[in-house]
């Protein structure tokens, strides 16, 4: 959780407009039920957190244990305005809880490819949960890690998606398969590039049976 306060901490202190600093401010003063005018010092506790994120339907979010790593500093039992800019963070930034165990997701996790480019709610799932298996989806064969789901999103006129393209055509020509990606703990000398190759040829093969062409998945520089 750590990565995630600096992430959000930045985006407040380098990026942020002050309307939206305000609207975190004002965000913060709703949870610790304090005034406009009154310091952004006051101290929010569990029962009061559980409180307010029951009130807002934040069920994923209204625990214990997520409240506890909400917590920067220690041995703390409580979270002040910096914790809050880093769940503000969290809500505007969609960052997903597993649905396999249900735990918020902190780092990488994989999304399954074609609920992410249809109208239904996404499917996503921690690293631990994909790697045994612990989720239910009909689309088992579909998933890619969020990383690589933006690495492919990118206009199709880069340079990284005609080498994938072309990475694409020339395995495909020679039969290549999912199954290259299957883990093998003996196999620990794969190269860095070719098993980037395998992974982007794998994805590409996957928006290929969605019927998505690279142009049809610019969502974030449309």
């Amino acid at each position: 959780m750590k990565e995630l306060h600096k992430i959000a901490w930045a985006y407040y202190e380098v990026g942020a407009p002050e309307n939206i600093k305000e609207e975190v401010r004002e965000f913060f003063r709703k949870m610790a039920c304090t005034k406009k005018e009154d310091q952004l010092d006051h101290k929010v506790k569990l029962r009061k957190f559980l409180a307010f994120t029951e009130k807002e339907g934040l069920s994923k979010m209204s625990n214990s244990k997520f409240f506890k790593d909400l917590i920067f500093t220690e041995g703390n039992d409580y979270i002040g305005f910096w914790e809050i800019v880093t769940l503000y963070y969290i809500l505007v930034s969609g960052r997903p809880f597993c649905d396999g165990c249900g735990n918020f997701i902190k780092g990488t996790f994989f999304t399954c490819g074609k609920c992410f480019h249809s109208k239904n709610a996404s499917f996503n799932i921690c690293v631990s949960c994909f790697e045994k298996q612990k989720y239910k989806h009909e689309h088992k064969d579909q998933f890619l890690d969020n990383v690589l789901l933006l690495e492919l999103s990118r206009k199709p006129e880069c340079q990284c998606c005609k080498t994938s393209q072309r990475a694409m055509n020339s395995q495909s020509s020679a039969g290549t398969s999912n199954q290259l990606l299957r883990y093998n703990p003996n196999n620990s000398l794969v190269g860095y590039d070719t098993l980037k190759s395998k992974i982007l040829f794998t994805s590409l093969k996957i928006l290929q049976s969605q019927n998505l062409s690279l142009a049809s998945t610019c969502l974030f520089y449309a």
